[in-house]
């Protein structure tokens, strides 16, 4: 029986080299199978631009789709320091693939045009870790009655930067959508294994993608009360980076669970650096993360996805991790996959870590951007 999607895992030191055989373990697992798309997890350390040179004479024609992460995962675990590529393969199933910034309006014009294409089924999103989800991009999407899936590219502070690919293009900061037609079908479920401890501050000072005052006080000044390090450490290693671990969950409605915005970084002048914008005057509540509650929210992920996907037949099964679960999990990282391959036993299974989640799981629901969850992203296909 003709598989409908294969991975592989390419480890080198040129990304070059690595995305070469990555490319060719998917490919020999393919077949004859004609490839419909490519999804391509990179780590950071490698140059997404290379990968792409050395994809295209590979998969001539066919559209290609990834972003830049700190950590890559297969059905195997993580991978470090990898490059993970997996190929979509069938008939009567199409893709495209594209990439933009603001400043990219002939692009965003060809994506809106691909958009009101009456077949397609879902869509397959990648943005950057540092910023909102541009509005644009959202606004296009929404009205459009379609599956919307994905991830915020993730990468260290000390780079500033992640990367998105869309067709033969990279961007920085950008966007990059991959779009799904005729027989494919996309599903997915989240969920999160972050509860609050019970302490409530209001939001007294915020800007936009910066938490500056909690109770009149500083973030840092407040951590530094909550965990008793002090308020200036939190500018700097390895706290800066540990800060996601202990995120604030603001009140969004009387029966809407809390919206979980997690730290990207500390400042000095102990200032929080969000990727999803706060408002003043608001109730925060500080959360802590639990691996066994983590655990029950990926496998729940995962039993949401399959049910939701209906009568598809699932070829490929993707997952996007928040990066706090990786400094949760530590080096028990595998055991995340692990509960997922029980619910989702035999279907190509790739990941990565990310600096956020996105999700529109009804039609008619405003997409979301979550922060410290995971999303479980199943693709299937129909017979007709």
């Amino acid at each position: 029986m003709v598989r409908g999607a294969a991975w592989g895992v390419g480890k080198a030191l040129n990304s070059r080299e690595a995305a070469r055989i990555a490319a060719e373990r998917a490919l020999d697992q393919m077949g004859t199978a004609r490839p419909v798309a490519v999804i391509v997890l990179a780590a950071q350390e490698f140059d997404l631009e290379e990968i792409t040179r050395s994809l295209v004479p590979l998969l001539p024609n066919v559209p290609l789709w990834g972003f830049s992460t700190i950590g890559v995962l297969t059905a195997d675990g993580e991978q470090p320091h990898s490059v993970v590529v997996l190929i979509l393969s069938g008939t009567r199933l199409s893709s495209g693939a594209f990439s933009f910034t603001g400043k990219n309006k002939d692009s965003m014009e060809t994506f809106q045009q691909a958009l009101e294409t009456s077949n397609l089924t879902g869509v397959l999103l990648a943005a950057d870790g540092y910023s909102p989800l541009p509005k644009t991009v959202s606004g296009l999407l929404e009205k459009q009655s379609l599956p919307v899936y994905g991830g915020l590219a993730s990468g260290l502070r000390i780079k500033g930067k992640t990367f998105q690919l869309g067709g033969d293009q990279v961007r920085q900061g950008g966007v990059s959508a991959l779009v799904l037609g005729e027989r494919f079908r996309m599903a997915c479920g989240v969920g999160s294994g972050w509860n609050s401890v019970g302490k409530t501050y209001r939001i007294t000072k915020a800007e936009e993608l910066w938490l500056a005052e909690l109770d009149g006080s500083s973030p840092a000044e407040v951590y530094e009360y909550a965990f008793g390090y002090p308020a200036r450490d939190w500018a700097f290693p390895p706290l800066n980076e540990l800060v996601r671990l202990y995120p604030l969950g603001v009140e969004s409605g009387e029966e809407e669970p809390l919206t979980i915005h997690a730290p990207l970084w500390a400042e000095v002048d102990g200032r929080f650096r969000v990727n999803l914008p706060v408002m003043q005057g608001e109730t925060a509540y500080l959360m802590v993360g639990d691996r066994q509650s983590c655990l029950q929210g990926a496998s729940q992920a995962a039993r949401d996805a399959v049910s939701r996907l209906g009568e598809a037949q699932p070829i490929a099964a993707l997952v996007f991790v928040d990066a706090a679960w990786q400094m949760l999990f530590e080096d028990q990282a595998d055991s995340i996959i692990s509960v997922i391959r029980e619910v989702i036993p035999e279907v190509p299974l790739v990941g990565a870590y990310t600096f956020g989640q996105i999700a529109r799981i009804k039609a008619d629901d405003a997409i979301t951007l979550y922060n410290q969850h995971i999303e479980v992203v199943l693709i299937g296909t129909v017979s007709k």
